[in-house]
């Protein structure tokens, strides 16, 4: 640093360079995080194109951040029905819950198949 200014205040020293060697400083660590960042990117897409990083869209983050339950965004964004999910899944689509509607009609069995079935009926590595 040339021409610094040497400033003491409590304790501690600093230095205060002119504003032009300021700047080529951080034109420096600028230049340097950002081929960090590229260097990050390029990593991440690799590992996604390998098959070791999913991404998920936007659409379905929001969906699940604003409360919409995963299942609901997946099937939402993939403008897939209930009853087809449960088909692709191999599972019976879900009846109307007893407990949670004492009027409901129909059949009330439960499926028991794993949640996995649901999750690779929407794409999901689980």
């Amino acid at each position: 640093m040339r021409n610094a200014h040497i400033i003491t205040g409590n304790g501690r020293k600093m230095a205060v360079p002119p504003l032009a060697e300021y700047k080529r400083m951080l034109a420096i660590i600028e230049t340097k995080e950002d081929a960090q960042d590229i260097q990050d990117a390029e990593h991440i897409l690799a590992r996604v194109k390998a098959g070791k990083e999913a991404l998920v869209p936007g659409e379905v983050v929001r969906a699940i951040t604003g409360g919409a339950h995963p299942v609901r965004a997946w099937r939402t964004h993939r403008a897939m029905t209930a009853a087809a999910l449960a088909g692709k899944a191999g599972i019976a689509p879900r009846l109307p819950d007893p407990d949670r509607n004492p009027q409901a009609q129909g059949n009330h069995h439960r499926p028991a198949r794993p949640r996995q079935s649901v999750a690779h009926g929407c794409g999901w590595f689980v």
